[in-house]
């Protein structure tokens, strides 16, 4: 490999490993800020369908972060090591998203759930869009390609190359998030029609909301990236989205109870 070459594939490998570690960091941190409320809200609480993905959704990056260290910072890790890492990586990631988002679109079929269209039709786009993530990111995983350590000692993996198609991927997101956030703004402004003020309703459609916004724009920066920066950089905000989506979907659960037990005075209702 040219040493020109070689030089400018270290350099974004460097550029991918900060990413990838501020994204860690930030999941780190968000965790110590939400350990009381998790305490406090969560493990009291009966166990069910929202405690159990809660949980999922909670954790599962932490175990993603590992497997992330793995494949930056091990010494003298084969071709076949790096794959099996990515590949470990990916589908992680499809399935701590898939908790999150589960969290987030449960909210906004809980205020549309009297409508039989959004009843049906937002699991229904939910599954389409899985369904379609998975294949995506299958059809990624087989594109990837490493380089040799380029010299002894050398950690981690070396990234040479991938498909563009995931940003397909990021594409289908913002489609979900942007259909989302369009039934979360139509609820609300209705309920506000209606004069409907309570913490709790305030809390439901504001972090909604603020949160479809943070994906969206999350994913469209991940689009353009994909498009306009060189193959090797083809996934360099995917741990910050997979951080953020962990982030925002487990703040919904929390910020709800929070507003729910000092409104209602009762945490069964989520």
């Amino acid at each position: 490999m040219p040493e020109t070459i070689l030089s400018t594939l270290l350099e974004h490998t460097q550029v991918f490993h900060y990413m990838n570690v501020a994204s860690i960091v930030l999941l780190y941190y968000d965790y110590l800020l939400t350990f009381n409320l998790e305490v406090s809200l969560i493990w009291p609480s009966n166990w069910g369908a929202m405690k159990i993905l809660f949980l999922l959704a909670r954790y599962t990056p932490f175990i993603d972060s590992l497997i992330v260290f793995y494949h930056h910072f091990a010494p003298n890790i084969s071709q076949e090591s790096c794959l099996k890492a990515y590949e470990a990586n990916g589908w992680m990631y499809i399935a701590g998203a898939c908790f999150a988002e589960i969290i987030l679109t449960l909210r906004t079929w809980a205020v549309w759930r009297k409508d039989p269209v959004v009843k049906f039709g937002l699991p229904a786009f939910f599954i389409a869009v899985w369904v379609a993530s998975c294949v995506i990111v299958a059809k990624f995983l087989r594109t990837l390609e490493f380089a040799h350590a380029p010299y002894p000692g050398f950690r981690g993996c070396l990234v040479i190359g991938g498909s563009s198609i995931l940003c397909i991927l990021w594409i289908l997101l913002m489609v979900f998030n942007t259909g989302t956030l369009i039934l979360m703004g139509l609820r609300a402004s209705r309920t506000r029609r209606l004069v409907v003020t309570s913490e709790l309703l305030q809390t439901v459609y504001r972090d909604g909301i603020t949160y479809y916004i943070y994906l969206f724009v999350l994913s469209l920066v991940n689009v353009i990236l994909v498009l306009k920066l060189p193959l090797d950089y083809v996934n360099l905000l995917s741990t910050l989205e997979r951080v953020m989506q962990s982030i925002l979907g487990c703040r919904v659960i929390l910020h709800i109870r929070e507003r729910g037990i000092r409104s209602l005075g009762d945490e069964t209702f989520l």
